[in-house]
């Protein structure tokens, strides 16, 4: 009966690998596929024709990606400056610093904080401090104009509250999403 068992074993270890390899041969393909018209797609954005930022996967849907190419598109005026550090547009007179959402906004006490994560650990970090420490890589000329942090209300309904937290931070600016910057 012994050898039963440890033959059901082996089965089952040579299907798990063989689902895996299938799994995984199907999602390179795919990937393959897709991957020439995500550059495409890429390379037609008013963000790419700017910039000429060279293609990273999933590119085209980054906050920075989609705030450009929306603002472009509207005609708004704006600027967009980015470094190894940073980056951050200027709109309506103040730096704004996209990346953020609403669930990572705590409030304790008075006091702001950011759920940040940090080695796979969420630790509280002071929004202040944040905005500080991203002040530090904004160059001279835009350092006079108010840095917020850029929150969008997310589609999720059970989060809605986070939303309405963040919308009273000073140091954040809230759109309900892209179309209303």
């Amino acid at each position: 009966m012994n050898w039963f068992k440890q033959w059901m074993k082996n089965l089952a270890e040579a299907l798990g690998a063989v689902l895996v390899a299938i799994l995984v041969g199907i999602g390179i393909v795919l990937y393959l596929l897709l991957c020439p018209i995500e550059m495409l797609r890429y390379h037609r954005t008013p963000y790419y024709k700017a910039t000429k930022r060279k293609y990273k996967p999933f590119a085209v849907n980054t906050w920075h990606t989609d705030i450009y190419n929306h603002l472009a598109k509207k005609g708004t005026p704006f600027e967009y400056h980015y470094s190894k550090d940073c980056e951050y547009f200027v709109l309506n007179d103040q730096v704004l610093l996209p990346g953020f959402e609403a669930q990572q906004v705590k409030q304790l006490e008075s006091m702001w904080y950011l759920e940040l994560e940090d080695d796979g650990a969420a630790r509280l970090k002071l929004v202040e401090t944040v905005v500080a420490e991203e002040r530090a890589c904004i160059p001279e000329k835009h350092q006079n104009l108010p840095v917020k942090l850029l929150i969008f209300n997310p589609s999720d309904e059970y989060i809605d509250d986070d939303y309405a937290l963040c919308q009273q931070c000073p140091y954040l600016t809230c759109y309900d999403s892209v179309n209303d910057m």
